[in-house]
């Protein structure tokens, strides 16, 4: 038998829809797994080597995952002239022989097995669940939805949640914003406007005093903006956020700013401090800012 490579969808596709007759004659579509929070489909026939070697694994993969809510569902594309073994009734025979809980649909003119790319059997294909409701579920589509502006600063994403708004659940995809979603990094800023000159850092043990960089005008910008949309229909600037594809937004593992210790000398006053965790920061405030808590007693 000659080799044939898989043509695997990419990752992210969007999953093709499918109403297919079970063993039973019932029609079974992509929609009935709505509730799932995953699907396998898999592409296999009664006559193959290869699915009849594992049709003990099959029924058991069933057997540990429905339970979980994880659906199945089998379908076969043969022609059942050229492969009797592979007809309805058939299927419906070794479905019940092997002991197959998930249903076994038969795909007559292959479209299905086109549509998914498949080439050979056995061929699995795990399909996560599309979250189509939301904050925004009742009014897609509509004419009144919401503006919504979301705001960052560096701080929310030094935390690593900032960019939970405009990425996948795995962090390895970029996610665009809805047309009615604007999302703006105020980059360099804390979570919240420090006071100038920066008072001594309120916790004890920290190194630095707060930030003050003042990022309030750029949120009453933002805010005069938002209302222009609402009101006016005036389209706001377009969003300004790190991303993945522009290699803006990386892990804090891939980061090591160590180097940037021997740009800067020693201020005066204050001591360098560098820290253990894969960012290694030098002190690089101005003297007379650094945090008194950090003495402990005398002066490097």
């Amino acid at each position: 038998m000659a080799a044939t490579n898989s043509t695997m969808l990419p990752l992210g596709t969007q999953a093709p829809d499918f109403r297919l007759p079970d063993t039973n004659g019932k029609l079974v579509s992509l929609a009935d797994f709505t509730g799932a929070p995953a699907l396998a489909v898999i592409f296999m026939c009664n006559h193959c080597p290869y699915v009849k070697h594992i049709r003990g694994a099959l029924a058991q993969l069933a057997r540990d995952y429905l339970p979980r809510r994880v659906a199945v569902v089998g379908i076969s594309a043969n022609d059942a002239n050229n492969y009797p073994e592979d007809s309805p009734a058939e299927m419906a025979k070794e479905a019940k022989s092997a002991g197959y809980l998930f249903p076994y649909l038969y795909d007559e003119t292959q479209k299905i097995a086109k549509d998914f790319g498949a080439t050979y059997t056995p061929e699995f294909f795990v399909l996560d669940r599309v979250i189509e409701d939301g904050l925004f579920a009742r009014c897609s589509g509509r004419q009144h939805c919401p503006r919504v502006f979301f705001t960052n600063t560096g701080y929310e994403y030094w935390g690593r949640a900032g960019s939970l708004i405009h990425t996948s659940v795995d962090g390895r995809a970029d996610v665009a914003p809805l047309p009615h979603e604007r999302i703006y990094h105020l980059a360099g800023g804390q979570h919240f406007v420090g006071g100038f000159p920066p008072p001594d850092a309120p916790r004890s043990g920290d190194v630095y005093r707060s930030n003050p960089l003042d990022f309030l005008v750029t949120l009453r910008a933002l805010l005069t903006r938002l209302v222009e949309w609402v009101a006016d229909g005036r389209t706001p600037p377009p969003s300004a956020y790190p991303t993945l594809s522009a290699r803006t937004l990386v892990r804090h593992t891939s980061m090591l700013l160590t180097p940037i210790a021997h740009a800067f000398p020693p201020t005066t006053g204050c001591p360098r401090k560098f820290s253990n965790s894969p960012l290694s920061f030098p002190n690089l405030a101005r003297p007379g800012w650094c945090s008194k808590s950090m003495w402990k007693g005398k002066k490097e």
